[in-house]
């Protein structure tokens, strides 16, 4: 199960789609996760995997706690949720449960379970995505979900790029699937272009 898209264009978002209040800090391994869920569906990691052509970039990364804008499909049936924000440093008590999520809701109103999902690193699977990886696609984070799936992500700015010279820039923005600059130490141009991402399901 796999889902591919190609940013050509800023997209825009609404801000105001639901997560649930009272959010407190977590860890982000898949190890510290706690196995606990109100929601009477199999686990499933998604893991977000990206690949772009790069120009003079030796490294591209996004700092814990990087807020994600993702939209997401009930796995049982067919309604979305679309900009949803969710980031590893937040986390809510799942309703009737002692376990924890960074984000969760009801499909239906009068539901005993909540769907939720967790921001995951894997071990030995998602990492930074490097000048070694060029025009390839690698996972660079996971997201464990119960009773929901992962069917878009919309990349915004928060990336952080380091250049071959070792300068770096912060807070890169790729929400147009591109991004140029100049390198002082380098004398030249750095880039990022044709970002494209897809998910996939870990086994």
């Amino acid at each position: 199960m796999a889902w591919t898209q190609a940013h050509g264009a800023h997209v825009r978002r609404n801000r105001a789609i639901v997560r649930f209040c009272y959010f407190q800090r977590m860890p982000t391994s898949l190890e510290q996760r706690n196995p606990c869920c109100t929601c009477r569906v199999d686990m499933v990691v998604f893991l977000l995997q990206i690949k772009a052509s790069l120009d003079n970039v030796a490294k591209i990364s996004l700092p814990e706690g990087h807020e994600y804008c993702i939209d997401v499909k009930n796995s049982t049936g067919e309604d979305q949720r679309e900009g949803v924000r969710v980031t590893s440093t937040y986390e809510q008590d799942l309703p009737g449960s002692r376990g924890v999520a960074n984000f969760a809701l009801k499909w239906v109103k009068d539901a005993k379970s909540a769907a939720s999902l967790s921001v995951i690193s894997v071990k030995k699977v998602t990492r930074d995505y490097t000048a070694q990886d060029d025009r390839q696609f690698v996972s660079i984070i996971g997201f464990e979900c119960r009773g929901m799936d992962i069917i878009n992500w919309h990349p915004e700015d928060g990336f952080r790029v380091d250049s071959t010279s070792g300068q770096v820039f912060d807070n890169v923005d790729l929400s147009d699937g591109e991004w140029v600059d100049y390198d002082e130490k380098l004398g030249e141009s750095v880039g990022i272009m044709e970002l494209e991402h897809k998910f996939v399901t870990h086994k």
